[in-house]
């Protein structure tokens, strides 16, 4: 069981072992479209009745821009919200597979190696709500919820209801929405975990996708991201891009100054950063906690767990 109050801060490089891509895929697809010719405009324009040029003028200002992010793209061209939601949404839902799940590579597989670890001690199903962590995700996907779903079905030998009902006590905020929230029946503004491509999903799950104008840091969701912070003994950020902006309304630099103001012991910080320079590193420790030391992993999402002993 993970005893210790502890927060993971997932960005796009968590969900990549099962399936989703990261941000500079996603916008690769999108892209893709602004030659008029690509598979993904006309699906958006036959189950969203989107007109193909519509679709296509938009994926050229998107790349033209040289914006790396298509949620950073959004946050300043708000004209184009409905559409990228849309756009987004459809490349999304095909990539929710559950056999990715179920086909994991080991040496990638963090959400086996937390799920082990939050029923080690447990003798029932009942306990499993005592596990203290939490997850602030920055990805759409529903790739983790699903994950714990069909584990506490399978281990303790339960139907989805009450292996869902096990699971409230474990919070996933998506701090930009996501593709519907998740429900293991089909239903009214809910989706199970598949690659459903149809026009009812796509709408679920485009209006569960969350905008935020780049002005704007007080969101709801980032608000509630900031106390789960506030309350953690350990914080772990996994496969996340560490953008300026995030960062800023994720508000840590100022939750670690406020624990110092006030004598209180400052949460322990890992992060993975595989794939990031040095000189990257040292610029997102002087945005997020200047005078506090944390701990880096040039590794995968897995290794950073496994050597940073973060929730033993």
């Amino acid at each position: 069981m993970i005893k210790r109050p502890s927060v993971l801060v997932l960005g796009a490089g968590a969900s990549r072992p099962y399936g989703l891509p990261l941000g500079a895929e996603l916008r690769n697809s999108i892209c893709r479209i602004a030659d008029g010719h690509d598979v993904l405009a006309k699906t958006i324009q036959r189950f969203a009745n989107i007109d193909l040029d519509e679709t296509v003028n938009f994926a050229r200002q998107f790349k033209r821009s040289h914006v790396k992010s298509i949620d950073a793209f959004l946050a300043k061209r708000n004209e184009f919200t409905e559409i990228g939601k849309l756009v987004i949404a459809t490349v999304l839902i095909e990539k929710e597979n559950p056999d990715r799940l179920l086909d994991a590579v080991d040496a990638e597989h963090w959400y086996s190696y937390i799920w082990n670890l939050m029923i080690s001690d447990i003798d029932n199903i009942s306990q499993l709500q005592s596990n203290r962590i939490k997850f602030i995700t920055f990805n759409y996907d529903r790739s983790l919820e699903y994950f714990l779903h069909l584990a506490t079905k399978n281990t303790f030998g339960v139907g989805d209801k009450k292996a869902q009902q096990a699971l409230k006590g474990i919070d996933i905020l998506h701090v930009y929405g996501s593709l519907g929230e998740f429900h293991y029946l089909p239903g009214e503004n809910v989706r199970q975990y598949l690659n459903d491509l149809n026009d009812v999903s796509l709408q679920i799950a485009a209006n569960g996708i969350e905008i935020i104008p780049e002005a704007r840091n007080d969101g709801k969701a980032f608000l509630v991201a900031r106390r789960l912070c506030a309350d953690a003994e350990r914080i772990g950020f996994l496969g996340f891009g560490f953008d300026p902006l995030n960062i800023e309304r994720l508000g840590l630099a100022d939750i670690l100054k406020l624990r110092t103001e006030h004598n209180q012991v400052a949460p322990l910080i890992v992060a993975s950063t595989f794939g990031v320079t040095n000189a990257e590193v040292l610029q997102f420790k002087k945005k997020i906690c200047p005078n506090q030391s944390w701990v880096t992993k040039d590794n995968n999402c897995l290794m950073t767990l496994r050597e940073s002993s973060l929730l033993g």
